[in-house]
């Protein structure tokens, strides 16, 4: 059989390994074994953060320390662009920031505006879009000024998943990046319906139950903080637990909840920061950070206590993942009388 011909002496696609195929093939590789020399040059050349975002900002370092300040998120087409390691020279920057509170979206406004030399535009609903134009560069950044958390936002508000990507101050995540960077193909997720068909292909999406922010299943890139002050800490966002369903899933509490409630209930009704009768249950450990701007000196916090309430759900996870198949095997085994 005669040799097949390439252009540019290039190795058919199927022997070739793009860097693609080394973090999405082994999901499980750690990112502390890749991080050799090479690999260390390659983040920085490949996926320079600093780089993608003067197209936007003077001073990006300035701007992601604002962005850890006020735990603001980048997400939309400008994540999507980084993880893809290309550029779409008429697209924006969306940044979220949660209305709570409201110090934190005006701070990142008049930081566009000081600083960076934008005016703002416009502001719209259904969340409170600003947008910011920078009439020298045609530059536009897109804020969102969110009800809920930031993440919360991201996760629930794309119509695909692949856009589903977010950028903090340190680290970038990518949640479905084998169907998006891999497979090259996205997925409705509004409405949910056939669209699925190659789903089973896809772990990140037909992996079942549920999945947390920087998950095996995600691509997480460490991103160069020189000169950034420090914001959030990495395990805030990735206990961020969610699910993927064809129907929308009950939701499932967890102890936060509660203990916000009894927090909250130990106050004299003048002395309670929020009133828990006004929130649906579900809702009310989202408005934390109301609580967090003047706190009760009485009031207990349990941050500390969140990795270990992970832990135990993940085991309850795995424990109803081995009771499933034995439930089924005994209903195959019941014979109507």
């Amino acid at each position: 059989m005669p040799p097949r011909h390439h252009h540019n002496n290039d190795p058919p696609r199927e022997d070739r390994l793009v860097w693609q195929d080394i973090f999405l093939k082994f999901p499980n590789l750690r990112f502390d074994m890749l991080l050799s020399t090479p690999f260390e040059t390659l983040f920085k050349t490949q996926w320079n953060i600093n780089r993608n975002l003067g197209r936007f900002v003077s001073n990006p370092v300035a701007f992601r320390s604002v962005m850890a300040c006020h735990e603001a998120f980048i997400s939309g087409s400008f994540a999507l662009q980084f993880f893809a390691r290309t550029t779409w020279k008429e697209s924006d920057l969306d940044i979220y920031v949660s209305e709570h509170p409201p110090e934190r979206a005006a701070a990142l406004g008049n930081h566009l505006i000081e600083r960076e030399g934008y005016a703002l535009d416009n502001t719209k609903g259904p969340e409170t879009f600003q947008a910011y134009h920078d009439v020298d560069s045609m530059s536009k950044i897109i804020s969102a000024v969110t009800r809920n958390t930031p993440i919360e936002v991201i996760l629930g508000g794309f119509c695909t998943i692949a856009v589903v990507n977010v950028i903090t101050w340190k680290l970038a995540y990518s949640i479905f990046p084998d169907a998006t960077f891999r497979e090259m193909k996205t997925y409705q997720l509004r409405p949910l319906n056939d669209y699925y068909e190659d789903e089973e292909r896809v772990r990140s999406i037909s992996s079942g139950g549920s999945r947390r922010i920087g998950d095996s299943l995600s691509w997480k890139i460490p991103l160069d903080t020189t000169g950034v002050t420090p914001g959030l800490p990495d395990h805030v966002l990735e206990f961020s637990i969610f699910g993927l369903s064809k129907h929308t899933p009950d939701p499932q509490l967890f102890d936060l909840e509660e203990l916000t409630y009894m927090e909250l209930m130990k106050l004299d009704e003048q002395s309670r920061p929020i009133d828990p009768q006004e929130f649906f249950r579900g809702e009310l450990c989202r408005s934390s950070s109301q609580i967090h701007r003047d706190p009760p000196k009485s009031w207990t916090f349990f941050d500390d206590l969140i990795p270990e309430w992970f832990e135990a759900w993940q085991k309850r996870q795995a424990k109803m993942a081995l009771e499933q198949p034995r439930l089924a095997e005994h209903n195959d085994m019941e014979v109507d009388p």
